[in-house]
């Protein structure tokens, strides 16, 4: 089924806007015009809604959160990127499994792993890098059409 991506991350702004209002932080987005891939609208609601909140949680208070997405070749790329303390680099693989380390003593829990297994049965990838400028960016790959 085609996928409107603006429309599903739209949504998944306004779903987490309570929770980005209770730490003041603003999100950002940067889409381009089209963004159509096939799919589940509901599971790659809930892949985005995980990377959103992750991102959220992690952000310090009155923090900045991009999410950009643009189409590249054949495929999509939406990346999420906050302001946090980022990831350990040899960390940054295990935060896609079922509780990866995010900070010293935290877990994440479901969340990002949900958000993988989405994104494979989808034909895409996730992956994660610490910023240059600090905070952590999750990138969402997925097949366009």
């Amino acid at each position: 089924m085609p996928v409107d991506l603006q429309e599903v991350i739209g949504n998944v702004v306004d779903d987490t806007a309570l929770e980005a209002g209770v730490r003041s932080c603003e999100i950002v987005l940067r889409l381009v015009p089209v963004l159509q891939v096939q799919g589940s609208p509901e599971l790659l609601h809930r892949a985005m809604e995980n990377v959103l909140r992750n991102a959220i949680r992690y952000s310090p208070y009155k923090g900045v959160i991009d999410i950009s997405a643009r189409k590249d070749g054949g495929r999509m790329r939406i990346a999420v990127a906050d302001r946090g303390p980022g990831v350990a680099p040899a960390d940054l693989d295990a935060i896609f499994a079922h509780s990866g380390p995010r900070l010293e003593g935290e877990h994440l829990g479901l969340g990002l792993a949900i958000a993988r297994r989405v994104l494979v049965v989808h034909g895409g990838l996730i992956s994660a890098h610490n910023r240059d400028s600090g905070g952590l960016a999750v990138e969402l790959e997925l097949p366009s059409y």
